[in-house]
């Protein structure tokens, strides 16, 4: 009798799991037929507007191409811009908004920032921010028609931004600032800005099957292109290590709420241990450049506002210590022997040195994808001062057993990220206009 009760009542529950299977596949189906066809509309829609754009670059115009940037020091390479409009064809212009990241207050003191970058840079910029009123003086969607890129697919994009309003005058292009080492997906595969991108760039090859997996039907829109430093990356000289004249960089991390969407940065933790150590090896150059937004994120708590100011006070009064700010910022770094860090976008482009790293991130496994735990298994774990300074001195007597190994993980990571110069982010637009 026992057995038929749970027989029947088994055969109910598979009844009602088909049945919800059933109603969910055709549900993800009616999905995926609403989003190819809005994928159609919007396909066809770019199609008019490159060609209208495409016209007027044959009649011997240029083609407007601007940059939407929120934190230009993140990926800023002068070089991309200079050689878009060397080819006589493209007119690029930098437009500058606030970080959306730090508080109302900073909004203005961060756009004039950025201004300050661009006029020392030589850049063409529009400041697109009212700083009296706190809010948007000119959207991208007021400008003439073109190509526009955005950096980094952020929330505040979508919101501030007002993506949908954009489409039908320009056509949308995503680019990365780097290489994607973070595990990030749900900041990193924003389907709803996404959506309206008509070319999406991608650095190497696993991010784009990760695209596959995140949404299919978003794959023919993806092109592998690199990102705008790696071709500056791999050519730049770097020096050879030496005890005599040996300098060490400290590139500390922006998340230091226990809060943020990552929690890695160390800054708060070690800062005064770093001056110590600085104080205590007087011959060995330390350098520090922190994240860019790291001073933002401080100043929104209220009770560390101090804390990176008085740091600097102290690194400054050192007299083997520097500070390292602004946009070019990788030849600086890539000059130094060692780097010691937490801040993810670092770990690839000083790999490229071949130089070792010390991780200052003590859970590698929880804030890592695949491809920056292979970086963290070629570099030194040191997670507080006294192993710090022990693997700084241990690798300055020549002591680096991980060489061979970087250099293979290296090899690897360069395979996978595509550095062809035929294949720039660049030439995909000249590629879309000659079509």
């Amino acid at each position: 009798m026992g057995r038929d009760v749970w027989t029947e009542r088994y055969s109910e529950c598979y009844v009602s799991e088909k049945k919800m299977m059933i109603k969910h596949r055709v549900k993800s189906i009616l999905i995926y037929v609403i989003l190819s066809l809005s994928q159609l509309r919007f396909w066809i829609n770019n199609r008019k507007l490159l060609a209208q754009i495409s016209h007027k670059a044959n009649q011997g115009q240029l083609t407007p191409v601007y940059f939407v940037v929120t934190q230009m020091e993140i990926w800023l390479n002068t070089e991309l811009f200079r050689s878009l409009n060397a080819t006589k064809r493209l007119d690029c212009t930098v437009l500058l908004f606030p970080d959306f990241e730090s508080t109302t207050d900073n909004f203005a003191r961060s756009v004039s920032e950025k201004e300050d970058d661009c006029k020392r840079l030589g850049l063409k910029f529009i400041s697109c921010w009212d700083t009296s009123q706190n809010k948007v003086a000119i959207h991208p969607s007021m400008l003439q028609p073109g190509f526009i890129f955005y950096e980094q697919p952020l929330k505040s994009l979508c919101e501030n931004w007002e993506v949908k309003a954009v489409v039908g005058n320009h056509l949308i292009l995503y680019f990365p600032y780097g290489m994607l080492l973070a595990n990030l997906p749900k900041l990193h595969y924003r389907l709803d800005f996404y959506f309206y991108c008509y070319r999406i760039s991608v650095e190497s090859i696993p991010r784009k099957i990760l695209f596959a997996i995140h949404s299919p039907f978003l794959l023919f829109k993806t092109r592998l292109t690199g990102f705008p430093k790696s071709e500056v990356i791999f050519s730049k000289p770097t020096k050879l290590a030496s005890q005599e004249n040996f300098s060490c960089t400290w590139a500390p991390h922006w998340s230091v709420s226990p809060n943020s969407i990552i929690s890695v940065s160390s800054f708060l933790r070690i800062s005064n241990n770093i001056i110590d150590i600085a104080l205590a090896n007087p011959d060995i150059q330390f350098n520090f450049r922190p994240h860019p937004r790291l001073k933002h994120e401080l100043e929104q708590q209220k009770t560390k506002t101090s804390e990176l100011f008085d740091f600097i006070e102290k690194w400054n009064r050192l007299p083997n210590t520097k500070v390292i700010t602004g946009s070019e910022y990788t030849n600086e770094i890539r000059m130094s022997d060692l780097l010691i860090t937490d801040s993810i976008s670092f770990l690839y482009e000083f790999l490229s040195t071949e130089k070792p790293i010390i991780i200052t991130t003590p859970k590698i496994n929880q804030n890592f994808n695949a491809l920056g735990k292979l970086i963290a298994s070629v570099s030194y774990r040191a997670v507080d001062a006294l192993n710090i300074e022990y693997q700084i001195h241990r690798i300055r007597a020549g002591h680096d057993p991980l060489l061979n190994r970087r250099i293979r993980v290296l090899g690897i990571l360069q395979r996978l990220t595509v550095r062809d110069s035929n294949n720039t982010i660049g030439l995909q637009i000249l590629k879309e206009l000659d079509r």
